[in-house]
């Protein structure tokens, strides 16, 4: 099974599920048709490990609207996550 039929299957059983998409070639079809089906990000490979930080960080932040989620899955509407800039 490839990426993106992982990725399509995952989003059938969990609408929304935050995926991230590694791949070692691809053109801006791919990653267009993979924004279309709901993959949230995309990296190209080699990925280094700031730059897959970066994007669970950017991917996190969107998902929570830059909140803090705490032990109980409660966001906290006080402390706003630092944004990571590249």
């Amino acid at each position: 099974m490839t990426g993106d039929q992982l990725a399509g299957e995952l989003i059938s059983i969990r609408p929304g599920i935050p995926i991230i998409l590694c791949t070692g070639f691809s053109d801006e079809n791919d990653v267009k048709r993979a924004k279309a089906m709901g993959v949230k990000g995309f990296l190209m490979k080699p990925v280094t490990t700031g730059d897959l930080a970066e994007m669970v960080r950017k991917i996190l932040d969107e998902i929570t609207g830059g909140l803090l989620v705490n032990e109980s899955g409660q966001a906290d509407s006080i402390t706003q996550v630092k944004e990571i800039r590249g």
